[in-house]
């Protein structure tokens, strides 16, 4: 299983990190890096604005999910997951890629883009972070 490229954003949705880990891909340019993360970040901003209810008060909005979420892993110390993204988009599975993003709790969003067929995200994140 291969990781083509790795995007950090910070909490605004500029593009602060970005490195390529397969060399021969067709490159996209700086700019196009700097579209992409802002698009990224827009689609995820309204992903988590959406919600299977509509004009239902007793469901949470995603700020109140993150927020709830957030509490527990500052009174507890410890999350389920490092992956504190609970609303808005998570991952894009295609023929080509796949796309994972993972939101810390400050906001941060790493993304990950794949090789296709990857079976486990968690599985691809242990073995790069263990690489460096």
């Amino acid at each position: 299983m291969k990781v083509y490229s790795i995007l950090i954003l910070n909490k605004a949705g500029g593009l602060i990190y970005q490195n390529e880990l397969v060399p021969g891909l067709s490159k996209l340019s700086a700019n196009d890096y700097l579209v992409l993360a802002g698009t990224l970040h827009g689609v995820h901003a309204i992903g988590s604005k959406l919600s299977s209810t509509i004009n239902n008060n007793n469901n949470p909005n995603g700020e109140e999910l993150n927020a709830a979420h957030n509490a527990i892993i500052l009174s507890s110390g410890k999350a389920g997951s490092a992956n504190s993204n609970r609303t808005g988009l998570q991952k894009i599975e295609t023929d080509m890629f796949n796309l994972y993003i993972f939101q810390t709790v400050s906001g941060l969003k790493f993304i990950m883009i794949t090789a296709p067929n990857v079976a486990n995200s968690e599985t691809v994140t242990d073995e790069y972070a263990y690489k460096k």
